[in-house]
């Protein structure tokens, strides 16, 4: 009997009596958010989180052990330039997932990642009319694609 999971797929014993099921989980969080500003109309960001997470199960007595771990990370810098407010930056991301089930017959393990960088000009025209314009570019390795995206708003 095949038993599939996002972790793979795992062959079980046709016959499981009794059939019980045990979960052992581990997790871990974390996450800093810095700001700094050496000057007015000037400022620098940066955010960061990451969770790793620990997944122990017994189908009967047939084992399921996987490994996740994510991250993030987001730098911003702004500045003020006569009428125009500046911001650049760059986010990433992290996925990774180990399946470490050695009864496993498939393995599902992946790492995705992702990387953007963008930047955006908030331009006060007058005192009634402002215009955003932005751009943005991501580079994920699971599409193997970038992708693009601009804005223009008044």
């Amino acid at each position: 009997m095949l038993f599939r999971s996002t972790g793979g797929t795992i062959d079980l014993p046709a016959v499981l009596t009794p059939f019980i099921e045990t979960i052992a989980s581990k997790r871990f969080d974390a996450s800093a958010h810095l700001n700094y500003q050496p000057s007015s109309g000037e400022s620098f960001s940066a955010k960061a989180a990451g969770m790793k997470f620990s997944h122990n199960v017994l189908y009967g007595t047939v084992p399921f052990n996987a490994v996740q771990t994510n991250t993030y990370l987001d730098i911003q810098y702004t500045t003020d330039i006569a009428q125009h407010k500046l911001l650049f930056g760059s986010a990433s991301t992290t996925d990774f997932f180990d399946n470490r089930t050695l009864a496993s017959t498939t393995s599902n393990s992946y790492f995705n990642s992702d990387v953007g960088f963008f930047m955006q000009d908030e331009w006060q025209i007058s005192g009634l009319w402002t215009l955003l314009a932005s751009g943005r570019i991501d580079v994920q390795n699971k599409f193997g694609t970038d992708r693009k995206s601009t804005r223009l708003n008044s």
